[in-house]
């Protein structure tokens, strides 16, 4: 294995890759799919848990990983190196005391980020034996939001104009969203619906850390709602959700399976009964360990087998 690390873009963050690295019993001119790794944490910061561990499970199936830390206030804590006690608890306060400072986290500022990622990955895919037509996108949570982000906005010119990109180099190949939080009316719904002032309250600082607001417009929900933007060019798409989720509705996968479908998208999608949210691989690696819904991970892999994306 050999580690590059690199800092990318017009806002510099994090870009971290695991490359499966020839050796004389490996043919130099093999090349490798990849997956670019989105880990979750409500535009906060990014969790550890749906970083390394994931990319370890990709590297041992003969995958490049790649994990981008974008654009949350949590990546700038880092790196002006003051990480101690709880990232989440230092970004709150954060938000709670600078009111009036924009969050660097605004949409589409981290899109901004996987779309320059995108581009860097297939830019070296010569020197780093990538298979640029197999690159696929792995995303948890909010992570699963910004990877389908660029699952519905690669081809749009929007996009590719603020990215300084061309569409076929972000191009993901195909999409994995692992209880991905894909429509905010969606979420606006349910939380009204729920009742519980804590989560309301949570919802309200990441919405703030999204949309420099807690109480975002429809305007600006639909916007960074994946939902609301499926077409026929979206690529194959892997889901995955539990249904008891307390933190990310199930609604969000189910709706968003039928959006792929009405386009003719290819997908799959598996909704396990029980299960908290945030499980990673659910082993233990990631902890908490739940044996049935970490089939998600072989059954992933089955699926880009199935797509010829191994």
């Amino acid at each position: 294995m050999k580690i590059v690390s690199t800092k990318i873009g017009r806002n510099q963050m994090d870009l971290t890759g695991y490359l499966v690295e020839s050796t004389p019993e490996i043919d130099k001119n093999k090349t490798f799919p990849a997956v670019l790794i989105l880990p979750g944490g409500a535009y906060l910061a990014t969790s550890d848990r749906e970083a390394d561990p994931v990319a370890m499970r990709f590297l041992a199936k003969g995958y490049h990983a790649f994990i981008l830390r974008y654009s949350t206030e949590g990546s700038a804590i880092y790196q002006n190196g003051n990480s101690d006690g709880s990232i989440f608890e230092q970004v709150i306060s954060k938000l709670n005391q600078e009111k009036d400072k924009t969050p660097i986290s605004v949409y589409p500022t981290p899109l901004l980020d996987v779309a320059e990622a995108m581009d860097y990955i297939r830019k070296n895919a010569l020197e780093w034996h990538v298979d640029a037509d197999k690159i696929v996108v792995c995303g948890f949570s909010a992570g699963a939001n910004l990877a389908a982000q660029l699952g519905v906005y690669w081809d749009k010119e929007w996009l590719t104009d603020m990215a300084d990109v061309n569409s076929e180099q972000i191009k993901p190949n195909a999409l994995i969203l692992g209880y991905p939080l894909l429509d905010y009316k969606v979420m606006e719904q349910k939380l009204n619906e729920s009742n519980n002032p804590q989560l309301q309250g949570f919802f309200k600082i990441s919405n703030k850390a999204v949309f420099n607001t807690d109480q975002p417009n429809e305007t600006q929900m639909i916007e960074a709602s994946p939902l609301q933007h499926v077409s026929k060019n979206v690529p194959p798409t892997y889901i995955w959700h539990t249904a008891a989720d307390p933190l990310v509705y199930v609604e969000h996968s189910l709706l968003f399976a039928i959006e792929l479908q009405k386009h003719g998208v290819p997908w799959e999608l598996h909704c396990f009964q029980d299960g908290e949210h945030g499980l990673s691989l659910a082993d233990e690696t990631t902890g908490p360990v739940d044996s049935h819904v970490a089939n998600w991970v072989p059954l992933m892999f089955e699926w880009l087998t199935l797509h010829k994306l191994n």
